[in-house]
């Protein structure tokens, strides 16, 4: 049993050379030889003797030795330590998410069995702190992680007791109780099953003397490596910080990470570019170097981050999570992006509360670098020029598409709102799932694209630039798919149409300004998979497009986009250019925003998560059971108390860098109680 990798073993006796130096080594030579000394010195003389009592007829007295007091001093740092955590009090957050659901929480001997990885019975103290530690050795492809954890204590002389039943409980280090057997423990009948297996979970786990509150600590390794490693400093180092004022605190360290990080760059390269599809080995160009600038910022990124820290804090109105960024540098991108308009933090913009409130997904910006903006843009379009080149499309069509499509982007600052005409969207796709097994294939095909139609809803924009730009963009690209040589490619690559813009009137009865330019879109329609349930009676031609329309309205110094169904978006659009109606202002759980300083922020719904997986798969072709999946979604939704329509609000804030201080980045998300309810009801709903 003593072989096991998590087992202390008892060490051989050092050299007498070796004790000399060692502390506990003296204090075991002084026991060994004091009463020597006594009985030499006695008899050799010395002092005057005190006078003696009277002898006892009992037998002699053996001196109680007391073990050494263990060492609670500081400890340094772990070398390596990346990822250190922290929950306050787990018991009073338990108590606080039941609260929230009203279902049964995890109780201390779970707790203890998560911590173990063994059923240790119920030991951990829930509230008392709980401190987590990982740490990385080696660096590269060598890169190992070392993980512990220890939890405060109930009462010692009782744990003790219930683990001897089935542990054996060994000494250790600087006064701690190391659990032996803990991937095997005894049996019933006392024997011991020395044979173990595959399966043991090869964690190691002692009782150790802590510094602080409490006085003993269950500490737990991945392996006996790790415990040793990281052990010292959870009793002696994490219970001297100070706690944080959030019921979880969880810090990433980047400086061990940043030697793997250089070593690693084509790695992250070809990881990249396998989950983007690429293959840089043998990509066009323009692909490869789009993948190598996106890896390369990635690891970049990584470099200029020094810290990463993320508070939760919860309370009977929801959950609150802060994210805050230390950086160092400014090489990447991503760095630059998240830095910048430190100086135009501010309320939110007053185009923000005019958009619709019905809106599933808001967001607003203080603009964007134009150097970063136009390296990924070039990039981009880089990318879709060699595509277009390769299907055949001349240079000067090929230029024309690309310059048009170019100037779509802006770095101005922005406000964007989105979201689903619900009732719509539920109808049709409850029509779409109604459908039996024996409909005719163009009826199926009919009613996805229907759905389709449905789930696309409404987009607006406000963007704070004249709609010149934006106006002179979509004519230039109307006029670029309209040329000769892209139609005639296209229509042999794609049987089924092809992407087809033009200038169209405002519809009639529409409260659009009269200068608003319209332009109709009509988009391919992707079969979806195994659409078609049943063999047409007659041939399938061409399926219809999805209708798209677009419209531009110039507002003086800035411009409104509206994208999506005409009636829908016209309707939504007027609205929030007039700012009256049902609009973002009216939405209670968006107040705090109303008095908050931000960079850029806005928000989403549980219902607009949805939404969006559902929409990526009608456009792109996906499965028609995925269709009848986005029906139970909006039915469920429906049906939940809030019916997922609940803000869930969100900000990242670069603030001002006074001189000396650290460039930093803060980012929060707010989870209010309506969501936590909603999301409950359709996890107990499906079963989750």
């Amino acid at each position: 049993m003593l072989a096991r990798k998590n087992i202390m073993t008892t060490r051989t006796p050092p050299s007498i050379g070796r004790l000399v130096g060692n502390r506990r080594a003296r204090l075991w030579l002084w026991r060994l030889f004091a009463p020597l000394a006594v009985s030499v010195a006695s008899s050799c003389g010395g002092a005057p003797a005190s006078p003696q009592a009277p002898a006892s007829s009992a037998g002699p007295v053996a001196s109680a030795v007391m073990p050494a007091a263990p060492d609670l001093g500081p400890v340094p740092t772990p070398p390596g330590l990346v990822v250190t955590g922290t929950v306050t009090k787990l018991g009073a957050s338990l108590a606080t998410v039941h609260g929230w659901i009203q279902l049964p929480m995890p109780q201390s001997d779970q707790v203890t069995e998560i911590v173990a990885g063994q059923p240790l019975g119920a030991i951990v103290d829930l509230d008392q702190p709980i401190h987590v530690a990982v740490a990385v050795a080696g660096a590269g492809v060598r890169l190992t992680p070392l993980v512990a954890i220890s939890a405060g204590i109930r009462d010692v002389d009782a744990v003790k007791a219930a683990l001897s039943a089935r542990y054996k409980l060994t000494p250790g280090a600087n006064g701690a109780l190391v659990i032996q057997s803990l991937g095997h423990p005894s049996r019933p009948d006392g024997t011991d099953d020395d044979k173990g297996s595959d399966d043991d979970d090869p964690r190691a786990c002692e009782l150790a003397p802590s510094y602080g509150s409490p006085a003993m600590r269950l500490v737990c390794g991945w392996d006996a490596k790790s415990l040793a490693a990281l052990g010292p400093w959870l009793t002696r180092g994490a219970t001297r910080d100070r706690l944080p004022a959030a019921d979880a605190h969880v810090e990433l360290r980047m400086e061990p990470l940043k030697p793997t990080i250089a070593q690693e760059r084509k790695l992250l390269l070809l990881l990249l570019g396998t989950a983007l599809g690429v293959q840089p080995a043998y990509a066009v160009p323009a692909a490869r170097e789009l993948v190598e600038a996106v890896a390369g910022d990635l690891a970049d990124f990584g470099t200029d981050l020094d810290t990463a820290s993320l508070d939760v804090a919860l309370s009977d109105p929801g959950a609150a999570a802060t994210l805050t960024l230390k950086l160092s540098g400014a090489t990447s991108a991503l760095a630059r992006l998240a830095m910048a308009n430190a100086d135009r933090n501010g309320l939110p913009p007053a185009a923000f509360w005019q958009m619709p409130g019905d809106a599933d997904f808001a967001v607003f910006d203080r603009g964007i670098d134009p150097n970063v903006l136009a390296r990924g843009r070039d990039l981009v379009l880089k990318v879709l020029s060699d595509g277009l080149a390769a299907d055949g499309v001349k240079d000067a069509d090929r230029h024309a598409f690309v310059d048009a499509l170019g100037k779509l982007v802006s770095p101005a600052p922005t406000v964007y709102a989105s979201g689903v005409d619900a009732d719509a969207v539920r109808k049709a796709l409850a029509a779409l799932k109604a459908l039996p097994d024996t409909t005719d294939g163009a009826q199926v095909r009919e009613a996805s694209r229907v759905a389709t139609q449905a789930l696309l809803g409404w987009r607006i924009v406000e963007a704070d630039e004249p709609a010149a730009g934006r106006i002179d963009a979509m004519k230039g690209l109307t006029a670029a798919l309209s040329r000769p040589s892209v139609a005639a490619v296209y229509k042999k690559l794609v049987p089924f149409g092809w992407l087809g813009i033009r200038s169209a009137p405002l519809p009639k009865g529409t409260t659009l300004p009269k200068d608003t330019q319209h332009f109709a879109i009509d988009v391919p329609f992707v079969e979806p998979v195994a659409a078609s349930r049943a063999p047409s009676k007659k041939p399938l031609g061409p399926p219809k497009p999805l209708a798209i329309d677009m419209f531009i309205v110039p507002d003086g110094a800035r411009s409104w986009i509206g994208v999506g169904d005409a009636a829908l978006v016209t309707a939504r659009l007027s609205a929030a250019i007039a700012g009256t109606g049902d609009v973002l202002r009216g939405r209670a759980e968006l107040a705090a925003f109303k008095e908050v300083t931000v960079g850029a922020g806005g928000f989403f719904t549980a219902r607009g998560a949805a939404e969006t997986g559902e929409q990526l798969a009608a456009l792109t072709g996906g499965d028609a059971g995925g269709f009848a999946n986005g029906a139970d979604i909006f039915e469920s939704a429906a049906q939940v108390p809030h019916q997922g329509t609940t803000a869930i609000p969100f900000s990242l804030t670069a603030p001002s860098v006074a001189q000396g201080t650290q460039a930093g980045v803060v980012a929060t998300l707010q989870v209010s109680r309506a969501t936590v309810d909603d999301l409950l009801v359709v996890a107990l709903k499906h079963g989750f």
